[in-house]
């Protein structure tokens, strides 16, 4: 490895390349668009192979609203794989409060659903310890992916400070995603909050309900 000359800083480390990052990104939404897919196949097609729709359900949202709130999350967590795959992109620009607020919210958002699964456990021995567990193994999958690209935030930012670079300015879009981005995660804090109290299995004429 070659000296730094002399005034010239040192470059930063390519220890988070987010390229580094994508795989297990790409892992995580995998695994949602197969739970979305399933359930989709169950509620539309009756499919017998797969569990019950009410398995499927967390009893928060009737289905005709968490469909499209779904495909929204995929669109949303496509967006940063495609960024972290190419290298490039809105999502891989290094931010400090982005990934901190990433990594808090997520950090939240998994331990209620830890919190919210052992409650359900106590209250419904008989489910224990596979009853309502695809909604909330998939929260955590969310979840995961959001600690994940938070993280690569925090470490980027804290390696072009330990080098001496400073961190890309951000454009008035930059900040107006950000601003949007603060209320989405004041939404998902009032969700998660809502998410505390386990409520029983709803019928399958509750969840298909179309009116």
């Amino acid at each position: 490895m070659r000296p730094a000359k002399e005034g010239t800083r040192p470059c930063a480390p390519a220890q988070a390349d987010p390229r580094g990052y994508a795989a297990a990104l790409w892992v995580l939404l995998s695994l949602f668009v197969l739970r979305v897919v399933g359930q989709a196949l169950v509620a539309f097609l009756d499919v017998e192979f797969l569990p019950p729709m009410e398995a499927w359900y967390s009893g928060l949202l009737p289905y005709r609203w968490l469909l499209p709130s779904q495909l929204l999350i995929i669109a949303l967590y496509g967006k940063i794989c495609v960024d972290f795959s190419r290298g490039r992109g809105f999502s891989v620009i290094p931010r400090r409060r982005l990934g901190q607020g990433v990594l808090v919210v997520a950090g939240l958002y998994l331990g209620v659903m830890i919190v919210r699964y052992a409650v359900r456990m106590s209250l419904y021995p008989q489910e224990r310890w596979t009853g309502g567990s695809i909604p909330t193994f998939f929260h955590w999958v969310l979840a995961a992916f959001l600690l994940l690209f938070g993280l690569y935030h925090w470490v980027r930012i804290r390696e072009l400070q330990e080098f001496g670079h400073r961190p890309p300015s951000i454009s008035w879009r930059s900040r107006t995603f950000w601003s949007v981005g603060v209320l989405i995660a004041i939404g998902v804090m009032l969700w998660m909050g809502y998410q505390l109290a386990p409520l029983p299995r709803p019928g399958l004429e509750t969840i298909l309900q179309s009116e």
